[in-house]
């Protein structure tokens, strides 16, 4: 994974020294390395858990289009914000595991662990 972080930051460092001429452009790529790396996370996260993207991966795409179509705003996200989002969606997968643990474990001798439903 440190690969993925040193290949983000060669990019960004290398667009910087032309952000002038790449205007928003260089904005949008910096945008979309922040929004990107949560999408990541929790992809990275489900795939562990052995999950279907889902939604996550709707997500990638309409960004990777977004950014290929010069739609994606050079707006940069709040980063607390998508903490949250990622933090939000690993609870999601750890309470999925629990119920996946918890229906195979069923019926082993194994006790009921509640499961907190939202």
């Amino acid at each position: 994974m440190a690969s993925r972080y040193t290949t983000v930051t060669l990019i960004i460092r290398r667009t910087a020294a032309h952000r002038e001429r790449l205007g928003a452009d260089f904005c949008r790529l910096v945008s979309l390395a922040i929004r990107f790396s949560t999408v990541r996370a929790i992809l990275q996260w489900r795939d562990s858990a052995r999950l279907e993207p889902g939604e996550w991966g709707v997500r990638a795409q309409e960004l990777h289009s977004a950014f290929m179509a010069g739609t994606l705003s050079p707006d940069f996200p709040s980063l607390a914000e998508e903490n949250e989002v990622v933090s939000r969606a690993i609870e999601e997968v750890q309470q999925e595991q629990m119920r996946e643990w918890t229906r195979r474990t069923k019926g082993l001798g194994a006790e009921e662990v509640p499961v907190q439903e939202d």
